[in-house]
């Protein structure tokens, strides 16, 4: 996929040369504790919880790091064995005392209570962005001291969470890493289209996943696909879209890995029977937002759009692998109960005040957050550095060598121009610059 209209600037010979901290340059050890925060920040002097965390480099006189998760509600479950699978996982523990922490409502930080949806919706407004900044301001203090400023780095919710917290809370942070997200305003309908994006790039890019997904979408056409709800004596439904078999392969860019599934689904093999009975397709699609229930409450009441979702499920077409009614019920059917914003949170008028070094990075291939509204957060930043690699949603995953010789020189304090990991090429400047 062409990363038109946008440009970037070319990844200079010195980033490509500049060294990077190898694995054996940091230790392994780590420690665990949890930090007593509000259960409601509005409430003062209130019953309190606590944030699980784990951290890397404590007493080594690194600067310190905070590690947003992504979800809302999907925790990092091992840091250690994520730090060591990634290219850019000794640099980061080169340069930095790395804290992860588990959100409120999530992983190690999850109430026994907040597994049952009653106690969540009747406490919906605890599951707040407000309270997770004032949590992260909390475990920053707690850790570090007041005065002891923090960098941030986050990928996709995780993304949008960090720089919300350097919205508001500029006076404690020294510098960001951000990925995947957004914050110029976007519809939840997005998705679909975004979806759509990446697989047809990727059907005329590559051979054997173009030739599987025809002999799928023909298969649907011929109504020959069937799904009995997870349960063989079900009556079966007929499935009318793909999403919920390719969004983990497409999100990674794992066309070899797609392309493989849409043929055993087709061919009728037993991995493909397995598959398909592991969705949720359909007129009865439901839609997974996060790994808790509070991080549904968040993403329900604060990232939603209702109007928008209630306007595909009445209008909208479905589109080319994903049913967007099907899609935007499923939405509203999770989301019932909870009063949500009108659209995505747009910080554009904001996005100027913010003073410290940025580092924005997407995936090219991503169908959840495309990466052009990435780029149009970061043009908004002043002095911030977009980094666009060849991956999907995971870009901190799937950036290799490139996106950690960026870091390190970020990490560093070093000025990084606008760069471009996508193979080395130059593709010119952001957007408004």
């Amino acid at each position: 996929m062409a990363p038109s209209p946008l440009r970037l600037l070319a990844l200079s010979a010195s980033l490509l040369l500049a060294p990077v901290a190898s694995a054996a340059d940091a230790p392994r050890s780590s420690s665990r504790g949890t930090v007593e925060v509000p259960v409601d920040h509005r409430q003062k002097g209130g019953p309190v919880r606590q944030l699980a965390y784990e951290r890397f480099g404590a007493g080594e006189g690194k600067k310190p790091l905070l590690v947003l998760h992504g979800g809302p509600g999907r925790p990092i479950a091992n840091p250690g064995a994520f730090l060591d699978g990634l290219l850019v996982g000794a640099t980061l523990r080169a340069h930095y005392d790395i804290v992860f922490f588990d959100q409120r409502g999530s992983g190690a930080s999850l109430l026994p209570e907040e597994k049952d949806p009653a106690y969540v919706k009747r406490h919906a407004r605890r599951y707040t962005i407000d309270q997770y900044v004032a949590d992260i301001e909390a475990l920053r203090t707690a850790l570090f001291g007041r005065e002891r400023k923090v960098t941030v780095l986050g990928s996709s919710w995780g993304g949008f969470l960090g720089l919300e917290y350097v919205l508001r809370h500029p006076e404690a942070v020294e510098a960001a890493m951000l990925g995947s997200f957004e914050s110029t305003g976007r519809s939840t309908g997005d998705i679909c289209t975004g979806f759509d994006r990446v697989l047809i790039a990727a059907e005329q890019q590559h051979a054997g996943l173009g030739r599987a997904l025809a002999r799928f979408r023909q298969a649907v056409a011929d109504g020959k696909l069937v799904w009995h709800q997870g349960q063989p004596d079900q009556k079966p439904v007929r499935l009318t879209d793909a999403i919920g078999l390719a969004v983990p392969h497409a999100m990674k860019a794992r066309h070899d890995e797609l392309a493989q599934l849409l043929t055993q689904v087709v061919d009728g093999t037993p991995e493909g029977r397995t598959l398909l009975e592991g969705l949720e397709p359909g007129a009865d699609m439901s839609v997974d937002l996060g790994g808790s229930l509070p991080g549904h409450a968040t993403y329900c009441q604060e990232l939603m759009s209702t109007a928008y979702a209630r306007q595909l499920a009445e209008d909208a077409p479905a589109t080319l692998y994903c049913d967007n009614k099907a899609f935007a019920r499923g939405l509203l059917k999770t989301c019932e109960g909870f009063r949500p914003r009108a659209r995505f949170h747009d910080n554009g008028a904001r996005l100027a005040s913010i003073r410290v070094p940025t580092l924005v990075f997407a995936g090219v291939k991503d169908p959840i957050t495309p990466w052009e509204p990435s780029a149009r957060t970061a043009a908004l930043i002043p002095g911030a550095t977009f980094v666009l690699i060849d991956g999907g949603h995971s870009p901190f995953k799937e950036g290799g060598m490139c996106l950690a010789g960026v870091v390190d020189r970020f990490a560093r304090g070093e000025r990084v121009s606008g760069v471009d990991c996508l193979r080395g090429q130059a593709t010119g400047p952001l957007p408004g610059g």
